[in-house]
């Protein structure tokens, strides 16, 4: 069993890509998490409040929160 425990609040929404998981969260913050041994890789926190949707391309991740923003990550570099 792997626990993805980091987030300081809820986890409100999942998204699952070829090696990583995506959990968008009340915390206002996005983790992206190494699904083989559930450590976290990277934290995309620029959202205002909480995050509420995620979608994924090929190479990039979407999230999105009540501030009214879309966020658009680039997967190689979490920018």
């Amino acid at each position: 069993q792997i626990v993805f425990a980091g987030h300081d609040d809820a986890v409100w929404c999942l998204a699952l890509g070829a090696t990583e998981l995506f959990t968008g969260s009340f915390d206002m913050s996005v983790r992206v998490w190494n699904i083989g041994d559930g450590r976290c890789i990277a934290v995309l926190d620029d959202h205002s409040s909480p995050v509420w949707t995620l979608c994924l391309s090929s190479t990039h991740v979407f999230s999105s929160g009540n501030d009214g923003r879309v966020n658009m990550w680039n997967m190689s570099s979490w920018k």
